[in-house]
């Protein structure tokens, strides 16, 4: 079983997957009544079956990973979730957000309801079936689970974008400020407010000798070219799309000398040739 998990720990190699799962396989031949670790050995084979694709194996070994843990000992409220949610991982790539959705709930209930991964992949399945009031419950009891600033961030993006599809704009606006407010290297809320309020931008500007719009944090108003380019000095991820929506809202103001320069930085990041500067 060692072995297996060496050839699972290298991964990056279809080749590395197949000789773990081959090697958890003759390890399932020969175990017996006294063989430590089965349920352990029913997990690492539905992880393997996972990362090769082979959904409906997988769904299997965590299945009997699941049981046996339970029969041997039911405290381990956190193994027992991880089968359940390991099965609605499982599910969502087979395309069957229903049942994805019924097993992280199973993982909530079983962990008893104290695990942020098993309501954050929930959300993600709530949204894609609409159920967007529930996805919003989920994202609010998640935010009780957790003092990280990046995963409380992550979760208010979820949360914004939520908002954002039930129409309330102005509302995903101060979420999206609260998620940079919580940890500001998540290039995404600064390309949806930047997104959000172009129109803003554009109208205030024209009017205002190209002055920045004012911020007004209660309503989720500020200026767009002012929040990306915070957005680019804050992130070292999403820097290529940073600079080309700011380039977009460059371009909605007629400002041609910094959209094209933009584009150049935009495509040197693409092929690795930009260096943050200080």
């Amino acid at each position: 079983m060692l072995k297996g998990f060496y050839f699972e720990l290298l991964g990056g190699d279809i080749l590395n997957l197949k000789k773990s799962c081959k090697i958890y396989e003759i390890a399932e031949r020969f175990k017996n009544k006294r063989t430590l670790h089965s349920s352990d050995l029913y997990f690492r084979l539905g992880m393997t079956y996972g990362d090769l694709q082979n959904f409906e194996k997988a769904i299997d070994y965590f299945l009997k990973a699941f049981d046996l843990q339970k029969k041997q000992d039911d405290c381990k409220l956190y193994y027992l979730g991880m089968c359940y949610n390991n099965i609605g991982w499982c599910y969502k790539h087979l395309n069957n957000e229903e049942k994805a959705c019924e097993y992280y709930s199973k993982a909530i209930e079983v962990s008893g309801g104290n695990v942020v991964l098993f309501y954050t992949n929930r959300i993600k399945s709530l949204k894609a079936l609409n159920k967007y009031k529930e996805a919003i419950d989920d994202c609010n009891i998640s935010l009780t689970l957790t003092q990280d600033p990046q995963t409380m961030c992550e979760i208010l993006c979820e949360l914004g974008f939520l908002h954002h599809l039930k129409g309330d704009r102005e509302l995903a606006c101060c979420t999206f400020m609260k998620a940079i407010d919580n940890y500001k290297a998540f290039f995404f809320p600064y390309l949806y407010l930047g997104a959000v309020n172009l129109s803003k931008t554009i109208h205030y500007r024209n009017r205002n000798n190209n002055q920045s719009l004012p911020m007004n944090k209660e309503k989720g108003i500020m200026d767009s070219v002012d929040i990306i380019t915070e957005g680019i000095g804050n992130c070292s991820e999403g820097l290529s799309d940073l600079f080309q929506m700011r380039s977009n809202v460059y371009d909605a103001l007629n400002d041609s000398l910094n959209k094209d320069a933009d584009i150049v930085k935009t495509l040197q990041i693409k092929r690795g040739l930009f260096e943050r500067m200080g």
